[in-house]
């Protein structure tokens, strides 16, 4: 089942639900690399910080980076405002494993009419590295993602499955409650790679104030975690405004690879304001987020 989230309808959904405040102000380009909606929390003994900071800031990964597009889905523009060879970013990637072909045009500058947001809504105004997607179109409400031949030449694009009548083993869940010491409350599958393989999120009973969702890549009886801890807040739980719920509907995975024995994930997660996108990589039996992007798209 897939889980595309409508930019415009999404965003004002969720400042209705949970209160967000309209007026926002106004940031540059550089500084959406680094300011996000998400909340930080390494510390689950103390409250969680007014002002969030983004999680998964840019790093020297090459290869890969991340884009939106018009509404026609003919022309993209990368997230990222500083690149030494855009041109060596020559696939984009939307919709869980659909590739086309992309042919860089130019860096542009901004209109005085950019508003920060980066959507399709705004697209004509805002500035960056432009693309265009040859012989195709890609979807205009999904963060994309961009990737070089190189990258390629190390990486397999999977292609999953919806998740249709696909139910977990009752063993599988008693391994998962026992790692995490929870009981699960909410469960979803995100993906379906093969008969073996699928990709799950699980929400888990808040234990006094902490809070604990938790991504699962599971192969067999093999499970690769990535874990979304949390001080339990009914305003602001994992994310700004969220109203104390993860919201297991609204984080996407765009691509899924294969590197050597490895898996590698690329998630958007929608929230308030925007969608926080996360580049994970399965290194010694876990998750690492080795690369980021935040798309702010909050109503004006």
């Amino acid at each position: 089942m897939k889980n595309k989230i409508k930019i415009n309808s999404v965003c004002s959904l969720l400042l209705l639900l949970f209160g967000c405040s309209s007026e926002q102000k106004k940031i540059t380009i550089a500084e959406q690399a680094t300011v996000t909606d998400t909340l930080i929390v390494n510390d689950t003994t103390q409250a969680p910080p007014a002002i969030s900071t983004n999680t998964t800031p840019q790093k020297d990964i090459s290869g890969i980076e991340f884009g939106y597009c018009n509404e026609e889905g003919k022309q993209i523009l990368l997230l990222r405002d500083s690149l030494i060879d855009p041109q060596k970013l020559v696939k984009v990637i939307s919709d869980s494993g659909k590739i086309a072909d992309i042919l860089f045009v130019k860096k542009r500058a901004a209109t005085k009419e950019d508003n920060n947001r980066k959507t399709y809504f705004n697209f004509t105004n805002a500035g960056g590295y432009l693309y265009e997607v040859k012989n195709t179109s890609v979807d205009k409400e999904l963060s994309l993602v961009l990737v070089s031949d190189e990258f390629l030449s190390h990486h397999k694009i999977v292609n999953p499955n919806g998740c249709e009548k696909m139910d977990l083993v009752s063993s599988i869940k008693t391994k998962i409650e026992k790692d995490k010491n929870r009981k699960i409350k909410k469960t979803k599958c995100l993906k379906q790679i093969d008969f073996n393989r699928s990709i799950y999120l699980f929400e888990f009973v808040i234990k006094k104030d902490s809070a604990l969702v938790t991504l699962a890549y599971i192969d067999n009886d093999k499970i690769i975690y990535h874990d979304y801890p949390a001080l339990y807040n009914e305003i602001s739980t994992w994310r700004v405004d969220d109203g104390g719920e993860f919201g297991l509907d609204y984080l996407n995975v765009l691509a899924i690879f294969e590197n050597k024995n490895n898996i590698e994930l690329v998630l958007d997660w929608a929230g308030a304001e925007g969608y926080s996108i996360d580049y994970l990589v399965e290194e010694n039996s876990k998750f690492v987020s080795k690369k980021g992007g935040y798309r702010y798209c909050a109503p004006d």
